[in-house]
């Protein structure tokens, strides 16, 4: 679903990208294409954890349009290489389709999180059926746009997972599940309630002096 930035009541990423909200460390671009910003994720609880966001207000990226998937996935291929250069892990990639709007009080502006680290897909994650893709690109296919879904990418695994009963994948799921198999307690996971603006700095500071040297 594509809906026009403008028409979107208290999206928070159509204001960050519309400039809407005062500049700040946490809605910084690290990257900008045409159509595409790279930011700190919200609630930094990993350092170099990052969010690709479309500019334009989609809900989901499976929803992307055929011509801009080339340059999403030379952008993502871009900011994990990054990554893995500096934090020298692998990467974690997911997603939390939403093509049926749920009231969940999530944001319903697709964002792609990238996560420095070398565990495997969870295990409690087996419990739920999955479809295994053959690569990121499997999301655009015409048989899986019927429901929510959450996308999970590790190791060369490609897992789309649907949706069928929301109270399956309570908010913000998948980052609990990450903070806890990473050795953290708590509810750092919660972006609402821990920012991590530390990390935040470190990583961006990273990758600047990152990309200079590459420049260099």
């Amino acid at each position: 679903m594509n809906i026009n930035c403008n028409s979107i009541n208290k999206c928070k990423f159509c204001d960050i990208v519309n400039g809407h909200i005062p500049n700040s460390i946490e809605n910084s671009f690290l990257w900008e294409t045409e159509h595409f910003v790279v930011l700190p994720a919200l609630g930094q609880f990993v350092a170099g954890y990052y969010l690709i966001i479309p500019k334009k207000h989609y809900t989901s990226f499976s929803q992307l349009p055929e011509n801009l998937h080339k340059e999403i996935s030379d952008l993502k291929r871009n900011v994990e290489n990054t990554i893995k250069n500096i934090w020298e892990k692998e990467c974690l990639v997911f997603e939390h389709g939403m093509l049926i709007s749920n009231n969940s009080g999530c944001i319903e502006h697709a964002h792609l999180h990238i996560i420095p680290s070398n565990i495997d897909i969870p295990q409690i994650l087996d419990n739920f059926q999955y479809i295994q893709l053959p690569d990121f690109k499997g999301i655009y296919d015409p048989k899986l746009q019927s429901e929510n879904y959450l996308y999970f990418e590790a190791r060369n695994k490609y897992n789309f997972y649907p949706i069928v009963k929301c109270d399956d994948f309570p908010k913000q799921y998948l980052r609990r599940i990450i903070y806890r198999e990473i050795g953290c307690e708590g509810n750092g996971w919660d972006w609402k309630k821990h920012s991590h603006l530390d990390n935040i700095k470190t990583s961006n500071e990273l990758i600047n002096n990152y990309m200079i040297a590459q420049v260099n």
